[in-house]
């Protein structure tokens, strides 16, 4: 089996699409069988000024959907097959492998989880830095400069606390709302009026547009009224 990765040179620098190692999973890791990848926000700027990148050739990228293809020896919650997404860690690691630009890029099963069939690879493969991300802020410790939140669930009963989401249409923005509502919490939300439907389908209790002059007044008052 070969693999084949999207390599970055240097700062600044054009992806080179060339062959790569294919990975073996460590303990505790996976690898998959990539049938989509997102791009966020944040490779391209890596890409342009070499943020975070600790070797060089690297491997950018976050996002993985795809097919278990091995599995560490002490993984137990996957096989080789399964339907999944997964944050890849290469930044964290520095290692190649670990990055999500590659026909087979590897993870830890920490950071994996299934993908449902009425899930596309595509519609999957946006979710997990969004996920990620949001998760951070809502449940790492106060202590840590984070919310605190209690984890969410299918049943959640109401905290009494109240979040405000500015950006409710943005991938973190959405799964934030969703994530919040199922810890109890009431969302308010912004987002540009034509957005207005989706940002409320999330469960956000009331969502305000942020190109008003009148936004601050209107999310103070709208914090008040709950």
């Amino acid at each position: 089996m070969s693999n084949q990765a999207a390599w970055l040179d240097g700062k600044g620098k054009d992806l080179r699409v060339a062959d790569a190692e294919l990975p073996s999973p460590g303990a505790d890791q996976v690898v998959i069988k990539a049938h989509a990848l997102a791009i966020n926000p944040v490779d391209w700027k890596i890409q342009d000024y070499g943020f975070f990148v600790q070797n060089w050739p690297a491997v950018l990228g976050e996002d993985i959907a795809g097919e278990i293809y091995e599995v560490g020896s002490n993984v137990t919650r996957f096989k080789k097959g399964d339907r999944v997404i997964a944050h890849a860690h290469g930044l964290v690691t520095g290692d190649p492998k670990d990055g999500s630009l590659q026909l087979y890029p590897r993870a830890f099963a920490k950071n994996t989880t299934k993908l449902p069939d009425s899930i596309s690879f595509t519609e999957g493969s946006v979710l997990p830095l969004a996920i990620n991300t949001a998760a951070d802020g809502l449940y790492k410790g106060r202590e840590e400069g984070f919310l605190g939140l209690e984890l969410p669930t299918l049943t959640p009963t109401a905290s009494g606390k109240t979040l405000v989401v500015y950006g409710g249409s943005s991938s973190v923005g959405a799964i934030a709302i969703q994530l919040a509502v199922a810890s109890g919490a009431t969302v308010i939300a912004t987002a540009s009026s034509h957005n207005h439907d989706f940002v409320a389908g999330l469960g956000a209790s009331k969502v305000l547009d942020y190109k008003k002059s009148s936004i601050v007044d209107d999310v103070v008052d709208a914090v008040k009224s709950t």
